[in-house]
């Protein structure tokens, strides 16, 4: 079954959240790595093929986020730096 309800400012699924944060405070992200992704699963009650989803997805979901914000942030500062008559102009 997937999970498929997002929640929170990450717009992560409740597993996907739990997954990252279990594999960052067991050691899953650290170089060299203290748990491996079996161990890992096996304390989520979750099978390696579905840890491995959930993180993939988490991951792609995070960066995108973060592309997407960076893009918007880019956009504001360009919005920030018009002349004031071009702001002018563009509600004439």
């Amino acid at each position: 079954m997937v999970d498929t309800d997002r929640q929170g400012q990450f717009d992560l699924t409740t597993g996907q959240e739990e997954a990252l944060t279990m594999a960052l405070a067991r050691g899953y992200c650290d170089i060299p790595r203290t748990v491996d992704m079996e161990e890992l699963a096996d304390e989520l009650g979750v099978s390696h093929q579905a840890l491995s989803e959930r993180l993939r997805r988490a991951h792609g979901t995070l960066v995108g986020n973060a592309l997407e914000r960076r893009e918007e942030s880019r956009d504001d500062l360009q919005a920030d730096t018009r002349t004031p008559s071009d702001a002018t102009t563009r509600f004439q």
